[in-house]
């Protein structure tokens, strides 16, 4: 495996999943910094999840799709088709909205949302409402998710969740994802098949800023060159 460090991060998720108190969990950081990764690495150990009694997962990535109409569709169809759910008889499906709907599916059958790239539906830094969500109904479920519901909802962003804070502690916790340290970075490169001294390598983790997807490019560039990588320390004697 190509996966590296992040023993601590692993643990927390660990620890959130055993948690009663946690039902939404945001892994935030720069883009790039393996957000997506991390959740896809903990999600291939699932045994947190089986304790929590979770019986289906559930992907949705806002960066191939921003609907959030087109979300609750895909979600309602993989609750009907693989557990079949539908709604009991006494829930008014004609004065609520789709997001009660949805929660009502996430109170019945412990399911596992993996909501990936939120930051698309999120006020950017130039916006006044910077993280907060764009469609009130996106934004009305994940509220009513941090209260209410049986399994875990994973969520990754650029951004924090304005429109959760209000729930940290009360059903929704926050992680954000730090960058690589040199150790972990040059752990990486030598995963990636980069061949170099561990200096070498820690030097060029350290010039990276420890960013993962820079240093893969990095990888993927030197794989090119048949290993070979680029002298870090030098450039960064020639800096000072």
């Amino acid at each position: 495996s190509h996966y590296t460090g992040r023993h601590e991060e692993l643990r927390r998720l660990d620890a959130f999943a055993a948690s009663d108190e946690v039902r939404v969990v945001a892994v935030t950081g720069v883009g790039g910094a393996g957000k997506t990764s991390l959740l896809g690495r903990w999600l291939k150990q699932p045994t947190a999840l089986r304790q929590r009694g979770v019986r289906g997962l559930f992907v949705w990535s806002f960066y191939e799709n921003r609907s959030f109409a087109e979300l609750s569709k895909a979600l309602l169809q993989f609750g009907e088709e693989q557990f079949g759910w539908s709604p009991p008889r006494d829930f008014d499906a004609g004065g609520s909205s789709i997001a009660n709907l949805l929660v009502r599916l996430c109170r019945d059958v412990p399911l596992c949302l993996l909501l990936d790239g939120l930051e698309v539906v999120q006020g950017d830094h130039n916006d006044e409402r910077h993280g907060m969500f764009l469609d009130q109904e996106l934004g009305e479920f994940l509220a009513s998710l941090a209260r209410q519901q049986v399994g875990l909802t994973l969520l990754t962003s650029r951004f924090s969740f304005a429109d959760l804070n209000r729930f940290r502690g009360l059903g929704f916790a926050e992680m954000l994802l730090p960058r690589l340290s040199p150790t972990e970075g040059a752990d990486l490169l030598r995963r990636l098949d980069v061949v170099g001294e561990t200096e070498d390598l820690i030097a060029a983790s350290t010039a990276l800023q420890g960013h993962a997807l820079a240093l893969r490019v990095l990888a993927a560039s030197a794989r090119r060159q048949k290993g070979a990588l680029i002298d870090f320390r030098v450039e960064q004697e020639d800096s000072v």
